[in-house]
């Protein structure tokens, strides 16, 4: 604690697991074999210098006592080769104590809960990434449930991309979980000097996702949603994605699903399009950063109604970004 009793710094260890359970089949399902994840969070309170110092006097509360500021270090047995730093800064809140923004720099890197790091050579860490986010939220609904934000995202992945994302609408079943919202984010570039020129790049993409009561498991997981989707790039175009049967591994990773995807272009414009493009993907694996390794895919469509496509993908390796390195696809057609 600091000398005003505050809290300055904690450890939080959290395991998440299902209980024993019978399904709908009559079969019994073991404790953790459907989910069994422990995340450790090391919190430190305050305002600290580029060498991780504390700065003196600057205790990450307001004179109300709300926390300003602090930094998260985050390592989770489902990615037992990342290290997770967040630090949140300059937190506001509105006049009835709920927030009202803040700015987040997450960094994740291949760094193990013990310190080793993993390297792709000598002082190279096989993932080093970067991510700013700066919040403020518009609203929320009278149970304290976040209704509308909007997000500035930059990252060092894509040191020229800027993403604005304003969130609009969130509704909510009556167990908390989401319901529904829209999503519309625009990318533009940004100059080194962080000028914005929208002549290079300047897109909007609206996403409307519906997320229907029995569109998650027992788990809390999302298995079903639909997304209504349209961009500035292909005016007139609109895809609409329904994705079912989502599975997952015990440590939370997507184990496979459906996704039917249908591509309709206004009949009003001279170019027309109705296709309808079904993919069943199987995911074989993940390293210990939580980087997909492979995958398959059987594709199938009503332009081509008479033919199947199988893809089998190999990933090999990313760079230091997260962006993929190598990979084999091998695809039969047929």
């Amino acid at each position: 604690y600091n000398t005003l009793g505050q809290m300055d710094e904690y450890t939080d260890v959290t395991h998440e697991y299902n209980k024993e359970y019978t399904n709908a089949q009559n079969q019994i399902v073991s404790k953790f074999s459907e989910l069994d994840i422990t995340t450790t969070t090391k919190r430190k309170i305050g305002v600290f210098d580029s060498y991780g110092a504390r700065i003196p006097g600057q205790t990450g509360y307001n004179t109300l006592g709300q926390m300003t500021d602090y930094i998260d270090t985050v390592n989770s047995s489902a990615t037992e080769g990342l290290t997770s730093t967040r630090t949140m800064s300059g937190i506001t809140y509105k006049p009835d104590g709920l927030m009202n923004g803040y700015t987040e720099t997450l960094r994740e890197a291949s760094i193990r809960i013990d310190g080793t790091r993993i390297e792709v050579r000598a002082g190279i860490l096989a993932l080093d990434i970067t991510t700013t986010t700066t919040r403020a939220i518009q609203s929320y609904n009278a149970l304290g449930q976040m209704t509308g934000y909007t997000d500035t995202i930059t990252s060092s992945a894509t040191t020229s991309l800027m993403t604005t994302r304003a969130m609009s609408g969130i509704t909510y079943h009556s167990n908390g979980l989401m319901k529904g919202y829209t999503d519309a984010s625009t990318d533009v570039y940004r100059n080194p000097d962080g000028t914005i020129d929208t002549n290079k790049l300047n897109v909007t993409t609206t996403t409307v996702r519906a997320i229907a009561l029995n569109g998650y498991n027992a788990l809390g997981q999302m298995t079903g949603y639909t997304d209504t989707i349209d961009s500035s790039a292909s005016t007139g175009l609109t895809t609409t994605r329904t994705m079912s049967g989502i599975a997952y591994s015990d440590k939370a990773f997507m184990l496979s699903y459906r996704d039917v995807t249908n591509e309709v272009k206004n009949a009003s414009t001279a170019l027309q399009l109705d296709v309808t493009t079904t993919t069943d993907r199987v995911i074989s694996g993940y390293n210990p950063l939580g980087q997909m390794t492979g995958y398959t895919d059987t594709v199938t469509s009503l332009a081509t109604q008479n033919m199947e496509t199988v893809r089998i993908m190999s990933i090999a390796s990313y760079n230091t970004l997260g962006q993929m390195d190598e990979y084999t696809d091998v695809t039969h057609e047929y």
